[in-house]
């Protein structure tokens, strides 16, 4: 009694710690998402109240006296959760539910957002009496809110709170739900923050007649992540301009003008700052600098304010100066907000500034190489919060600029209407005007719904479009690949290079090298590796002023570059930046061991130091990187875990680091190189190269790289079970599969993604075997039997539905009485067939009958209606009916394994002809042809073939992970063990057997491979893509039939197509399919002349019995003959008439 009390309660845990790691992983997958959404909403809310800049408008001399003002800003942003409008104010019924859920606003198809509020402040500031400061709570607007975020209502529900308000139990959220679609904020690729690269360019060349292939570029982010790019060109006359776009504008300046107007130091005092790393070969920095100046000087700039003013005055215009603000002001704002806006003081820009000179002309020298960047040390994500907060500020820039506009026009009217608008009600009102009239969260719903930014400066983005897809749940694996896809962008799809597609070294352990799409967007679209995750940004003043002191601690900097005397053996340092901020410098015989100090403190718990920072240390190798220590602990960037080989911790790292680092792979290869070298540190997992997808793929190190990559895609476009939750959607179409299994071998990963929650396919019993002529070309014998008793058995879901706009339109019965219910819903249950109708509204005024009826030739049943209202009408609004689909494997059905074997479903075979094993009688599933393996080289379905065996026959599931075999010193073969098992039950090793021909009972001369594989059946079928057409509508300019499934097109026949029936030699299926089946047509020609276009009817005149043709050209009426040609031919001559071209055609040949 007490062992199956033990016995139960190992059960018990077992199960607990299996969900714990279900939840843990899923967690892992969509947090990126979800933390930067949080991590807006907390923070980044903040940060936009103290960045935002308060409006000043100037106000009437007569009436308050010369400088009073108008002062208006906004304070303290919060993000409100979803809330119903309460329609009736003296309902207080206990069943009121306030909140308002996800599921809901899917059913509605209204957008899940919170109300933005904000406290509006206002002051009279330089009058002669003194005014208090009035501040109201407004609303801004309603803002689209992620789910399962801070601001939602599921974040603090259990899984028994989730299924009640229709949510998956393993519900991550990380979406938006938009017009009732979930949609996703796409992660985009972005250069990495606060990085100076080094650039070589011959597009360069095109800026100016001056201006030199060499260039070195910063991206700057500030707190309200809204970037700037900063380029420093090299001249031909030794000199620099600095480049940066404002407002989608470029813009170049003498770098001369900039270091004058960002510091007061002498000449003297900048070359200290700027000759560290000098030697006898490198004194191109000094040279640099002092033609930098002298065009200052040349220009009459010799001081701080007379290059804040020369600022000021060309960016007046651009910067919406105000006639009272002086052009010294404008040019302290210019530099705040433009030049390397993530550092506040001067004498730090200074610093970066001449750091940046430093780099470049040490690469116009070649003694550091052009950084690559494409490379993705040099890259880092666009998280969704980031994108969102950058849009919002801009949006609420905007809306401050509105306020001072209105206010503007109104103090520029009579006395009377002035003192009315200055009463404190007057002036909230105005602003509220204002706010609801720009209306922000309407534009952030277009954001998310069409993927469009529409944005005056471009928030430094290189794309205007493609920023947010559809979270399409066709399976489990694809809904959660759209979290940790991550796309190039846009504006490079466009590109023909393919630089930008490569896959280069330094991505390894980040993005995986196998889950990228074979199509156009290979390469572009990667997914991150299992175990990489996004560096989520924190609060900036506190924590960056900590480990900025913290790192200068560890590292032992106690060296500056103002306040240093001896400045001998420049060359031997290393300068120290900490996110873009020059913090000191060491040398190089102590930089590693300092190196390694700040990693044994970033490890330890009881540091400040965060434990994602990012220590790339870069030694002097001429011709190599740009030497120097640098430090990142901003956000969006790529970490993934390693082990320190010393103390066996484990360490985050970066892109840009890994690349300096000697980290050792479990390759199982090169053992005596292994032994010799020492390393710093190790991978924890063989396969955390993978992403989620492509882990899931069994002994994937034993197949054709392509084949693995292949199932990636498909298993994406596998029909499995999406969600649990199908009685509480109503998503346009579903797919789901009812029979299915969890796999027998599978991977470490299958169980940490909870895949077995939603299986993706079944078990089959395959049989490698030459049997009929079906199992030709990738096509697959079926057993008809097995398909029967429910083998990849599916059902398709469509939701019909219809909005009543009118509220004089209504819902009516629009069939049979015993298919609709009291409210004129169609039954469930109910069977429809081709033409049936199933929603009728009628509109009570006009009496109009609109009906929506079945299409395509398949028979629907109801499966349930669901009768939905808005929150802003009374009355229900939306019905939505979801229809079901039988969908059995028929012939023409696509199926796969999951090691990229797809095949054709050719044949549904009787169990009765199948073969049968001699010993057991047991008969495939389905047989495929011999000839899929030798040039698909897809070992690894061999091996799960005979592993899964083992393991039906065993009872026991079989670990198919990766990279097994590699053990520290020998290879060792994953079916070893399998091979002993098979072994002592009697069967052969090899995983074959003698079977019996169903045919004739006679017994095969050579034994079969027949085992167990994976089989996932594909959402392509036949009843979803079969056309066929008699007569239908034709394109009324061509006359050709025209295109389209749902419009009653014809079939397409493209140049392949042709080609084929050309090189068979069958002139009068050519004829039928290419003339008579489309656009035949009665074409008049003279033979005489070969016009084709001067053909004319002429005039029966009254002697005549009837009308001639006459050709104008040759004025000849008896050589007129009747062709018939395409229509479109025809098209074509008139065509080429129009552009003066004749075509003539030779009937005599």
């Amino acid at each position: 009694m007490e062992s199956k009390i033990t016995t139960g309660k190992n059960l018990l845990w077992k199960y607990i710690y299996k969900q714990l790691n279900l939840f843990l992983g899923l967690k892992q997958l969509v947090s990126d998402h979800v933390n930067s959404f949080d991590q807006f909403i907390d923070q980044g809310l903040r940060d936009m109240s103290t960045e935002l800049q308060h409006v000043k408008i100037k106000m009437s001399d007569e009436e308050n006296g010369k400088g009073a003002y108008l002062q208006v800003w906004f304070e303290n942003f919060y993000l409100e959760k979803p809330e119903k409008v309460r329609r009736d104010a003296s309902f207080q019924g206990s069943l009121f539910e306030p909140r308002t859920f996800p599921g809901e606003c899917r059913e509605t198809g209204e957008t899940y957002c919170g109300n933005l509020m904000s406290t509006v402040c206002h002051k009279i500031v330089g009058s002669c009496r003194d005014h208090p400061v009035h501040k109201n709570i407004i609303k801004i607007c309603s803002f689209p809110i992620m789910v399962a975020s801070h601001a939602c209502h599921l974040e603090s529900l259990d899984k028994i709170g989730l299924i009640k308000h229709g949510e998956e139990d393993t519900e991550s959220g990380g979406y938006f739900i938009v017009n009732g679609i979930e949609r996703i904020i796409r992660l985009l690729i972005q250069q990495r923050r606060h990085y100076v690269l080094g650039l070589v360019r011959s597009s360069f060349l095109r800026r100016g007649a001056l201006f030199s292939k060499f260039a070195t570029s910063i991206r700057c982010v500030d707190k309200t992540e809204i970037s700037s790019t900063i380029r420093l060109h090299y001249m031909k006359t030794g000199s620099a301009r600095l480049g940066l776009t404002i407002e989608r504008q470029e813009f170049y300046i003498p770098v001369g003008i900039i270091i004058r107007a960002i510091t007061d130091s002498s000449e003297k005092e900048i070359f200290m700052n700027s000759d560290y790393r000098c030697n006898s070969e490198n004194c191109l920095i000094n040279d640099c600098i002092i033609n930098c100046l002298h065009e200052a000087t040349d220009a009459d700039i010799l001081s701080k304010m007379d290059a804040l003013r020369y600022i000021g005055k060309y960016f007046r215009n651009l910067l919406r100066g105000q006639k009272f603000v002086s052009d010294v002001e404008l040019g302290e704002f210019f530099i705040a907000r433009y030049i390397f806006t993530h550092l506040k003081r001067q004498s730090e820009k200074a610093n970066l500034l001449l750091f940046m000179l430093q780099k470049l002309t040490a690469l116009v020298q070649g003694l550091c190489k052009p950084d690559n960047p494409d490379t993705l040390a040099h890259q880092e994500i666009m998280l969704p919060g980031s994108l969102l907060q950058g849009l919002l500020y801009e949006k609420m820039e905007h809306v401050l600029e509105q306020i001072r506009l209105k206010f503007q026009a109104l103090f520029d009217v009579s006395y009377t209407d002035k003192v009315e608008a200055l009463e404190p009600n007057s002036i909230q009102n105005s602003i509220l005007q204002v706010i609801q009239k720009y209306d922000i969260g309407r534009h952030f719903e277009y954001f998310l719904a069409t993927g469009n930014l529409v944005s005056k400066s471009g928030l430094g983005l290189s794309q205007s479009s493609g920023f947010t897809i559809v979270a399409d749940k066709l399976n489990y694996l694809r809904f959660l690949s759209h979290f940790r896809s991550v796309h190039r962008g846009a504006y490079f799809t466009e590109l023909r290079t393919t630089t930008i597609r490569k896959l280069l070294p330094e991505s390894w352990g980040f993005l995986c090298p196998i889950h990228t799409p074979d199509g156009s967007p290979c390469g572009l679209l990667n997914h991150l590796a299992g175990e990489c995750k996004i560096v989520v940004a924190k609060t900036r003043d506190t924590d960056f002023d900590l480990v900025r002191k913290t790192v200068k601690k560890s590292l032992g900097l106690n060296f500056e570059f103002t306040n240093d005397s001896n400045r001998e053996n420049l060359e031997s340092l290393l300068p120290v930046l900490l996110d873009g901020l020059l913090i000191g410098s060491l040398h190089e015989r102590d930089a590693a061991n300092a190196v390694r100090v700040l990693r044994r403190a970033k490890v330890d718990s009881s540091s400040y130091i965060p434990r994602d920072l990012e220590i790339a240390h870069v030694t002097f190798r001429k011709g190599g990187v740009y030497p120097g220590i640098y430090i990142f602990s901003s956000s969006s960037r790529l970490v993934r875990p390693v082990l320190q080989t010393s103390g066996g911790n484990v360490e985050l790292i970066g892109t840009l680091e890994q690349s300096f680092m000697s980290i050792k792979t479990q390759d199982g290869e090169n053992r005596d190189f292994c032994k010799s070298f020492k390393y710093s540190h190790e991978e924890i997992y063989p396969d955390s190269f993978l992403s989620a997808v492509a882990s899931l793929t069994p002994w994937s190190d034993y197949n054709q790289s392509p084949r693995n990559m292949y199932q990636c895609q498909m298993g994406k476009q596998t029909m499995g079970v999406p969600m649990h939750s199908f009685p509480f959607r109503s998503d346009s179409k579903l797919y789901r599969l009812h029979t299915p299994q969890r796999p027998i071998a599978l991977t470490k990963t299958y169980d940490k993604y909870g895949i077995d929650n939603y299986p993706l396919g079944t078990n089959a019993v395959v049989a490698v075997l030459s049997y009929t002529g079906y199992d030709m070309e990738d096509a697959m014998i079926m057993n008809k039997f097995s398909m029967e008793r429910g083998l990849a058995h599916a059902t398709l879901y469509k939701t019909e539905g219809l909005t009543l706009k009118d509220k004089n339109d209504t819902f009516t019965v629009s069939g049979p009485l015993n298919q609709t219910k009291f409210d004129a819903s169609p039954l469930p249950g109910s069977i429809l067939q081709k033409g049936d109708s199933f929603i009728s509204v009628s509109n009570r005024i006009s009496g109009k009958l609109k009906k929506t009826m079945l299409k395509g030739e398949d028979k629907g049943i109801v499966d349930r209606v669901k009768i939905s209202a808005s929150q802003e009408q009374s009355s229900y609004e939306k019905l939505d009916v979801t229809l079901r689909f039988n969908r059995n494997p028929i012939i023409g059905d696509k199926f796969s394994s999951r090691h990229g074997q797809k095949g054709v479903l050719s044949y549904l075979w009787p169990e009765e002809d199948l073969p049968f094993i001699e010993r057991n009688g047991i008969k495939p599933d389905i047989i495929i042809n011999p000839h899929a393996f030798p040039s698909r080289m897809t070992i690894g379905m061999l091996m799960e073939s005979l592993a899964s065996k083992e393991g039906a026959l065993s009872g026991n599931f079989v670990d198919a992970s990766p990279f097994k075999a590699l053990k520290e010193e020998h290879l060792t073969i994953p079916l070893n063990n399998h091979y002993e098992r098979l072994k002592d039950m009697g069967y052969k090793f090899t995983g074959t057997e003698t079977m019996i021909n169903g045919f004739t009972g006679c017994t095969f001369e050579v034994d079969i491979f027949i085992g167990l594989v994976y089989y996932q059946r594909l959402r392509h079928m036949v009843s979803d893509k079969f056309q066929v057409r008699s007569e239908g509508p034709n394109n009324p300019l061509t006359k050709q039939p025209i295109k389209g499934r749902k419009m009653g097109g014809g079939i397409r026949f493209g140049e392949m197509e042709r080609d084929s029936l050309l090189s068979h030699g069958v002139a009068n299926l050519i004829q039928d399919r290419l003339l008579a089946s489309s656009d035949k047509h009665s074409f008049k020609i003279c033979s005489s002349c070969g016009s084709m276009i001067s053909h004319l009817q002429k005039v029966a005149l009254r002697n005549e019995e009837c009308s001639n043709d006459i050709c104008i050209t040759c004025r000849s009426t008896s050589n007129i003959v009747n062709v018939h040609v395409p229509y479109v031919y025809k098209y074509l001559i008139s065509e080429l008439a129009a552009m003066n071209i004749r075509l003539c055609a030779d009937l005599n040949d």
